[in-house]
């Protein structure tokens, strides 16, 4: 697929995290320059484009506690990424964090300074979808949970077939709070297609101002 091609045909970066005893058990592993630089230089708001502290996911600061907020870097969806404790959970004889990817991950913020997910040249999209096409060459895409788990109505009233279920759709991590090192974790998203306006095309109009559920991926470790 032309899209995946253009997505992963440069998936290489340079990422710089803190390490070793001087920058201490609360920031290690936390990333400080992406690409040598503070953030994704995707968005303009510098607040939507940071990175610093967040992490890629393979390992999280030492000594985590329920009242964190844990930041995960996901490149496919063009931001960093707040996981909020959820609750305790018993592995390999050990207590581990679970910690999910909010409802809200996807949705419009009241807040303008944070709404991220945005091109001023078109109208904005439905709650539960976010255009992520700065990241990827402007082409149309748009990112959201699968199924468009939590997406308003009108995201989802022209289609048919999706079974939203938070236990299949849904993303978080557990991380044994001594160490911040993950007992597993798995992170699921959708890749949606933006259709505009597509008035000067009879056979594809009625697709105008819609959204198009292309694929969904899930990645565990």
């Amino acid at each position: 697929m032309g899209i995946l091609n253009q997505i992963y045909k440069d998936f290489t970066d340079v990422v710089t995290v803190h390490m070793g005893v001087e920058s201490g058990p609360r920031n290690f592993f936390k990333i400080d320059k992406y690409n040598g630089a503070n953030g994704l230089q995707a968005w303009s708001n510098e607040t939507c484009d940071s990175v610093l502290g967040s992490s890629e996911g393979v390992s999280y600061h030492q000594n985590v506690f329920k009242n964190d907020t844990v930041k995960y870097l996901r490149k496919t969806i063009c931001r960093a990424l707040p996981l909020y404790y959820g609750g305790d959970v018993e592995m390999f004889g050990m207590t581990g964090y679970r910690f999910n990817l909010p409802n809200n991950t996807f949705s419009r913020s009241e807040n303008e300074n944070e709404e991220c997910y945005s091109d001023p040249s078109y109208p904005l999209l439905p709650s539960g979808l976010s255009d992520v096409s700065p990241c990827y060459y402007n082409l149309p895409i748009a990112s959201s949970f699968p199924h468009l788990m939590f997406a308003e109505p009108k995201a989802t009233d022209k289609l048919q077939g999706l079974t939203p279920d938070w236990d299949r759709h849904g993303s978080a991590a557990i991380i044994e709070p001594n160490t911040g090192v993950p007992f597993t974790a798995w992170a699921r998203s959708q890749c949606n297609l933006i259709m505009h306006s597509m008035s000067g095309f009879p056979k594809l109009k009625r697709f105008s101002n819609t959204v198009i559920p292309m694929f969904w991926l899930e990645y565990v470790f």
